[in-house]
């Protein structure tokens, strides 16, 4: 099993409110542990052609019992409304999504495709690949109120790039949260770090509260900026 962490939230490529999603694509939540109401806001941080890209990413559990409701929705702005919004209709047990369905801002609710699960063929940079791995404790303030969390140092250099590059990954996690992804399965953007000997790895599933990745001069950052138990369904789906 491999300890891998990603920067665009789940946030990854196969969340996207798109025409297909892998039936698999949220398999590495603890989705059990879900309950009707909660929800997560990230902020997220990259270069784009122009500057800096910032956005903004809600996860949301709007039902929860044997099949659990998620609506993922995306905005420019934190109080904008949502650019587009994934709805996932996920069984608790298994982790597989057993219905999905997209909308953007002006546009009808439309049924997005299962796929079966696509071969993984992220970049993986292998624990071996590190010449720092540091973990300690340590409290930030998110919307004013203390987080106790692990955070998680890396570094080092990415053998199996055609011209090594340097990369350096900063992680903060916590129990505390919602929206838990199992240790063996953080991801960031289209990078795997694998991690499956490393003893300080977290032993839980875990929320992310701040992550930053510099791979040579690109640099991406995801923060954690509010969280509650008042989520409402947005989409209505049959």
């Amino acid at each position: 099993m491999r300890f891998a962490i990603v920067l665009s939230l789940f946030l990854a490529a196969s969340l996207r409110a798109e025409d297909s999603i892998a039936v698999n694509a949220v398999d590495g939540w603890d989705v059990a542990s879900l309950k009707a109401g909660e929800w997560v806001l990230y902020e997220t941080r990259k270069p784009g052609k122009d500057g800096e890209v910032v956005r903004f990413e809600k996860l949301s559990c709007v039902a929860d019992g044997t099949t659990v409701r998620i609506e993922k929705a995306e905005m420019a702005t934190r109080e904008a409304k949502p650019d587009r919004v994934l709805v996932l209709s996920v069984d608790r047990e298994t982790r597989q999504i057993q219905k999905a369905w997209a909308v953007r801002k002006g546009a009808e609710t439309t049924e997005v495709k299962l796929t079966p699960p696509p071969k993984d063929d992220r970049a993986a940079i292998q624990f071996g690949d590190c010449t720092k791995s540091e973990s300690a404790l340590e409290t930030l303030e998110i919307g004013g109120q203390a987080l106790s969390c692990d955070r998680i140092e890396l570094a080092g250099k990415l053998k199996a790039m055609t011209v090594p590059d340097e990369f350096a990954v900063s992680l903060w996690v916590t129990e505390a949260l919602p929206f838990k992804t199992f240790p063996d399965r953080l991801e960031l953007g289209s990078w795997c770090l694998g991690f499956r000997d490393w003893a300080k790895r977290p032993k839980n599933p875990v929320t992310i509260v701040k992550a930053t990745l510099k791979v040579g001069k690109h640099e991406e950052k995801l923060t954690l900026v509010a969280w509650g138990k008042d989520a409402k369904a947005t989409v209505e789906v049959k």
